[in-house]
């Protein structure tokens, strides 16, 4: 998948466009302004509306995709259920729903998302209160949001024009579910084992 990105656009990878969060949460983390012990109610239906681009979702399926475990089958099935039991597919407003991932594990840092791979506001998301445990004052960091976006927008939105356009999307913006399912339905072509 690394060549999609090279032969369209040469588009930074995936861990360049997030090293500033990155940075910004190590930062958080020496202050003790930490996600480390908290539960993670931000990844669960209780506050999570997460939605994504497809470069995100193309991202996240790349990462999942180098796992010697990975099962296409059973990501399928997951993305699946969570998409059915949040009926996330029936929702013609185009209003945010709430969620829990299918990538959260139910535990502290359990997401299975590589930091490397993550979607930007699940990055940006970080507590305003040290020893945080059930995640009560924790906010978007909007700046290094838009800061990111000064830096790799451009491309990004140029990649992301190029994925609706090749693999014939019908959104901008998905839940995380919809969008990564979307992308391994219509992107076989991009996703087969020579890229």
């Amino acid at each position: 998948m690394q060549e999609f990105y090279d032969t369209y656009l040469q588009i930074p990878s995936s861990r360049e466009r997030r090293d500033s969060l990155n940075e910004q949460m190590s930062i958080f983390e020496t202050q003790n302004l930490s996600c480390r012990k908290c539960i993670g109610n931000c990844c669960t239906f209780t506050s999570n509306s997460m939605m994504i681009t497809p470069i995100e979702a193309f991202d996240i399926l790349s990462f999942l995709m180098k796992s010697k475990d990975f099962r296409q089958g059973d990501l399928i099935e997951s993305l699946q259920e969570t998409i059915n039991e949040f009926r996330l597919d029936q929702n013609s407003t185009g209003i945010r729903k709430t969620y829990t991932c299918p990538f959260y594990t139910g535990e502290s840092k359990g997401c299975t998302i590589s930091k490397h791979s993550k979607p930007y506001g699940c990055l940006a998301f970080l507590p305003s209160e040290t020893n945080i445990k059930k995640g009560t004052s924790c906010l978007s960091k909007i700046d290094s949001l838009v800061s990111r976006e000064k830096v790799f927008g451009k491309k990004e939105n140029l990649t992301n024009e190029l994925l609706i356009s090749e693999l014939n999307l019908s959104w901008k913006k998905l839940s995380i579910p919809e969008a990564v399912l979307d992308i391994i339905k219509k992107g076989e072509h991009l996703l087969s084992p020579k890229l």
